[in-house]
């Protein structure tokens, strides 16, 4: 048998359709641009709806509750290798990109400073934020008064953007980028 024969036969063993697929965590989709639109129909629904809770249960007193939104999601496109960690500054690269946008969608400011964890199977980043969310409040104009003044709560914010290898097609080298947004406060 030559080398290409036992190539194919290691290939097909390793790819066994007999093997199920560990389903994901995530919300899978199927590319960049859904997931960002999916991102940014989540937290504009759930700002507003903050939003009009602290409006229709103010007193005037308390701050607005503590809430916490969560998204989680990934996407994968085919990639040159498997060896994420030895294509780092390309995957930086789209890492930046990718944090751009959800700040541009959730109208945000990460830190510049980041943590990134290198692992042989991909990388790990994780940025921070401060974000402030303005309240709607019902406005009472006394006679001769001054309108209440708009109310803001801050918000932290933790972005993780994980770019793994993807082994889940039998011929093609995979990139799997798994995106963890939390926003407390």
């Amino acid at each position: 048998m030559d080398v290409l024969g036992r190539i194919a036969i290691s290939l097909r063993e390793e790819y066994s359709p007999d093997k199920p697929r560990i389903p994901s965590p995530y919300i899978e989709y199927r590319s960049l641009p859904s997931l960002l639109e999916d991102f940014r129909l989540r937290l504009a629904g759930f700002l507003q709806a903050q939003s009009y809770h602290f409006m229709c249960s103010s007193n005037g007193v308390d701050g607005p509750p503590r809430a916490l939104f969560g998204f989680d999601g990934e996407f994968s496109v085919v990639a040159l290798d498997l060896d994420v960690p030895g294509r780092k500054a390309d995957v930086e690269g789209e890492v930046l990109r990718l944090k751009g946008e959800v700040e541009r969608l959730g109208r945000m400011q990460f830190s510049p400073k980041r943590m990134v964890s290198i692992f042989d199977f991909g990388i790990i980043t994780r940025f921070v934020c401060m974000h402030k969310v303005p309240m709607l409040k019902p406005v009472v104009i006394q006679p001769g008064g001054a309108p209440t003044p708009a109310y803001s709560k801050t918000m932290q914010g933790e972005l993780e953007i994980s770019v793994l290898a993807d082994k889940t097609h039998r011929f093609l080298p995979g990139q799997r980028t798994i995106v963890r947004f939390r926003l407390i406060g």
